[in-house]
């Protein structure tokens, strides 16, 4: 193994075994109905299901080879753009419960849980674009070493 290919996700028999089963539709399944849930009850399941979008869109899992794979690529396109779109929604909740709740704008854990889903959000668009080989190589400032 190449120095290159130490992530999970930069190497060809990985991608291969994400989209070797149907195990890809259940978890997008799985992901899509997260993802519709109410916003002002579930805001921080709809992250997590918008952070596994996030990773699945990295550039070696997400663009299978095989032609066979293009309901799986359509479906976890249509995630991305679901993800963004209710991510987007939490953070408008976050924002109205700073508004009415002035001192978290002084909570330095509630500015950078702020800032996690503006680069969250951004990555999730930048994938939404013409060229998803630029996904940012940053993680999201909360996700520490995952990334």
């Amino acid at each position: 193994m190449k120095a290159k290919n130490v992530k999970p996700w930069n190497n060809p028999e990985a991608a291969r075994w994400v989209h070797s089963s149907d195990s890809m539709r259940q978890l997008c399944r799985l992901v899509e109905g997260t993802l519709r849930l109410e916003v002002d009850s579930r805001p921080h399941e709809i992250r997590a299901a918008a952070a596994t979008v996030i990773m699945l869109a990295r550039k070696n899992l997400w663009s299978p080879a095989g032609r066979e794979d293009e309901e799986i690529l359509h479906e976890m396109d249509r995630l991305v753009g679901l993800a963004a779109r209710r991510l987007g929604s939490v953070k408008q909740l976050f924002e109205k419960k700073m508004r009415a709740e002035p001192e978290l704008q002084s909570d330095p854990s509630y500015r950078k849980l702020m800032e996690s889903i503006n680069q969250e959000i951004r990555i999730l668009e930048s994938r939404m674009s013409d060229s998803p080989n630029k996904l940012p190589e940053e993680p999201p400032c909360t996700w520490g070493n995952f990334w």
